[in-house]
């Protein structure tokens, strides 16, 4: 038992660098964030308390964690060492690096795309619209999201790994982006609309918990992906269209099953219910949840059946030159 809590112990503390070397890269990235909006930070938070702010900016904190999380990912590095600055440490700033670049990218296409009927900066700032800090907030939590799953990849080089990071980051982006659309186009409201004049924080965070349940699917897609890009991308469409597909049949039946007397849709676009809007919030990631584990469980038995496969292809090789030099 006392070795036991020894090599724990151990292990903990090991972990040290890779704490403070992520909590650095955040203060990065939230300075670098706060450099390049049109407001600061602490006007809004502090002396406005804008809660639209406040809600996007935590998406932005938790998105980055995410992110960050998935660049440790193998790291190993010794809490003592004579050379701190060796290769694995400057790779995980480098990921670091463009996990953040990245996430504040994932925040212009939100602003160019997802919401691109009205200004997202003013909705911001002068309206301190809640529902708009939800959307933000959720496609910065889906970003997150894809960018863990696309830093586990086994690419041949690490030029080749920042490489795939990006191309699997921008393909799990337009997934998120073309799933938000037919989720619009499906629901009897207008997103837009409700969040613009109407200052509905109900449908804003419905919307958040869809996005986020997306990013739960395209990251279990993306995770573990190689360079080969083809496969891949195959592969990965695959898994992201049926996912998608459950998650809105799923979505349907719990919406008849936990609210049948009023239905999600309505309390949440008509009565601005932020209540039902919960609900809905939670029933997505929960649906997502278990598709995305379920689809990373398969992924690690085919992983780890893969080497006995590859052993009974060679043995039926073998056996099959054998018989045929004994033929011969």
């Amino acid at each position: 038992m006392l070795e036991t809590m020894l090599i724990t112990f151990k292990q903990v503390i090991s972990s040290v660098p890779h704490g403070a070397i992520l909590f650095v890269m955040f203060i990065v990235g939230w300075k670098v964030y706060d450099l390049i909006t049109p407001f600061k930070f602490n006007d809004e938070l502090v002396e406005k308390d804008n809660p639209a702010v406040g809600i996007t900016l935590s998406g932005f904190v938790i998105a980055l964690g995410i992110g960050f999380a998935g660049t440790l990912f193998g790291a190993n590095i010794e809490i003592i060492s004579t050379n701190f600055l060796s290769s694995e440490v400057i790779l995980i700033v480098a990921n670091c690096a463009i996990v953040i670049f990245l996430t504040i990218l994932s925040a212009f296409i939100t602003d160019k795309v997802v919401l691109s009927k009205f200004c997202v900066k003013k909705e911001l700032i002068e309206d301190k619209n809640v529902g708009t800090g939800f959307v933000v907030a959720g496609n910065f939590i889906a970003s997150g999201l894809v960018l863990n799953g696309a830093m586990t990849g086994e690419s041949d080089t690490t030029l080749l790994a920042f490489r795939d990071i990006v191309i699997y980051w921008a393909v799990g982006q337009v997934f998120v982006v073309i799933a938000g659309v037919i989720y619009q186009a499906i629901t009897k409201y207008d997103l837009h609309k409700e969040i613009e004049e109407r200052d509905n924080a109900a449908v804003g965070l419905a919307f958040s918990g869809f996005a986020i349940a997306i990013g739960l699917i395209m990251r279990a897609a993306i995770l573990n992906a190689t360079s080969d890009i083809v496969a891949e991308l195959a592969s990965i469409a695959v898994i992201g269209i049926i996912g998608f597909v459950l998650l809105l049949l799923t979505r349907i039946i719990a919406d008849k099953v936990l609210m049948p007397s009023s239905p999600l849709s309505d309390e949440v676009g008509k009565q601005k219910n932020i209540a039902a809007a919960g609900i809905a919030f939670a029933s997505f990631i929960l649906v997502a949840i278990i598709i995305s584990s379920a689809i990373s469980n398969i992924a690690m038995k085919t992983i780890e059946e893969a080497p006995i496969i590859q052993e009974d292809i060679q043995e039926d090789i073998q056996e099959g030159g054998g018989n045929t030099n004994e033929n011969e």
